[in-house]
C-alpha cells in the first residue's frame, strides 16, 4: 500500500464524535461561517458559543485539563483556538490540525499543554486503496452500486490506480517529554524522551446493513495502515513510545482492532471493568468505539484509566443546556494518566506453598 504524506510545521476537543452523518444529529465542532468548499454545518453564533462552552466545561471539570487531548470532528484550526481560549479552561492549550478531504470539512486534531510537553513535528498520513466500495473521500456513497474515483497511486509505479483510504487521515504528532524534572533525571539523549501520538477517526458503520458489513474492508485496511505506521516509527527509532488514539468505530474483538494488537500495541481500555467499558449507546445498546492503544517501554505506568461517562448516559435534552458538560458530544472520552519512572529496582522474590 502506497503512503502519501502531508508535512506540517510547528506553530503556535471537540470530544469524540460519531460520523453517522445524519443531518438531524450533528455533533462535530463546526463554526458559524459557511465554507463553500465543504458540506459543513453552519451554526448560529449563539449555538457555536454554546458548544464551545460545553466542551470547555468537560475539559476543565470532567477531564481535569489533561496534558494531551486527542480530538475528532473539528472543522478547522480556528475552532480549536476558540475552544482553548474559553475562560472555563485555566490551562494553556495549543492545537495541531491539518485539513483533510472529509466532505463535511471535519478533521482529527490534537490539543496539548506547552507547559508540560513540547511539540517537535507533525504530519498527516494518507493511504491509497484499490477498494471499490463507494466509500471514502472518492466514493459515491452507494454501497449497492459502488464507484470510486481514481485519485492516487497504490503501488508506487507512478500510475494512478486507487482511491484515498481516509476521509480523515491519521495525524502523526511527535512530542518531547523534556520537562525540567524529567530532563534532570533522565540522563539520556533527548530523542529517547520522545512520544509519538497517532490520532484517528476510522470509517463508521453507517452504510452497513443488517446482513452485510460493507464498511469492514475499508476499516480493516485503515487499521493495517496505522499498524504499518507504528512499525515504521518503531523501526526508525527502536524503543519509540507510541500512542494510537481515537474513534476506531469497531468492537474490541473485531479484525481491525486485532490488527493493532498484532503490531504489538496494547489496548489501555481493556483493563477497565466491563460494566463501565463503553463510550457510545446505540438503540439502547452500550458499545465501545473509542480506544487508546500504546507501545510504551517500562518507564510508563498507566494509572486511573476509565471512560468519563458524561455523554452517552444522558438524554439529548442536555445538549441544549450550556451550563453543563453533559451531552457535550455523543461519545464518552477515555482518559488515563501515566507515571514516568526512570529508575527500577529488582527485589528477590521467594515463592512458597
Amino acid at each position: 500500500m502506497q503512503r502519501n504524506v502531508a508535512e506540517g510545521v510547528v506553530k503556535p476537543h471537540d470530544q469524540v464524535g460519531h460520523d453517522a452523518g445524519a443531518a438531524a444529529r450533528v455533533v462535530g465542532l463546526f463554526d458559524a461561517v459557511d465554507d463553500p468548499d465543504t458540506q459543513d454545518t453552519v451554526l448560529s453564533p449563539a449555538e457555536y458559543q454554546r458548544r464551545l462552552q460545553k466542551r470547555a466545561l468537560a475539559i476543565h471539570a470532567d477531564l481535569a485539563e489533561p496534558t494531551l487531548l486527542a480530538v475528532q470532528e473539528a472543522e478547522n484550526l480556528e475552532v480549536l483556538q476558540a475552544l482553548a481560549a474559553r475562560e472555563e479552561i485555566l490551562a494553556d492549550y495549543l492545537p495541531v490540525l491539518l485539513n483533510g478531504p472529509d466532505a463535511r470539512g471535519l478533521d482529527v486534531a490534537l490539543l496539548y499543554r506547552p507547559d508540560q510537553i513540547g511539540l517537535l513535528s507533525y504530519r498527516q498520513e494518507q493511504g491509497c486503496t484499490a477498494l471499490i466500495d463507494g466509500l471514502g473521500p472518492d466514493g459515491n456513497s452507494d454501497v449497492q452500486n459502488p464507484q470510486n474515483a481514481i485519485t492516487c497511486d497504490s503501488d508506487g509505479d507512478g500510475i494512478l490506480d486507487g482511491n484515498r483510504l481516509f476521509s480523515r487521515p491519521p495525524l502523526v504528532v511527535q512530542l518531547n517529554l523534556a520537562l525540567p524534572e524529567i530532563a534532570a533525571e533522565a540522563n539520556r539523549p533527548a530523542q529517547e524522551a520522545d512520544l509519538w501520538v497517532i490520532v484517528n477517526h476510522w470509517k463508521s458503520k453507517l452504510h452497513d446493513s443488517a446482513t452485510q458489513a460493507y464498511t469492514l474492508p475499508r476499516r480493516l485496511e485503515q487499521a493495517q495502515f496505522v499498524a504499518s505506521l507504528v512499525s515504521d516509527l518503531h523501526q526508525a527509532a527502536p524503543g519509540a513510545d507510541i500512542l494510537v488514539a481515537g474513534d476506531l468505530n469497531d468492537n474490541p474483538d473485531s479484525a481491525p482492532l486485532e490488527a493493532l494488537r498484532a503490531a504489538g500495541l496494547r489496548d489501555l481500555t481493556a483493563g477497565v471493568g466491563r460494566a463501565t467499558r463503553y463510550s457510545y449507546i446505540y438503540q439502547g445498546v452500550s458499545l465501545q468505539l473509542d480506544y487508546l492503544f500504546a507501545l510504551l517501554d517500562r518507564r510508563w505506568v498507566p494509572v486511573g484509566a476509565g471512560f468519563a461517562h458524561l455523554n452517552a448516559d444522558y438524554p439529548a435534552v442536555y445538549a441544549r443546556d450550556a451550563g453543563t458538560s453533559r451531552r457535550s458530544s455523543d461519545h464518552d472520552p477515555f482518559r488515563v494518566g501515566f507515571l514516568w519512572h526512570d529508575q527500577f529496582s529488582y527485589l528477590p522474590i521467594v515463592a512458597t506453598r
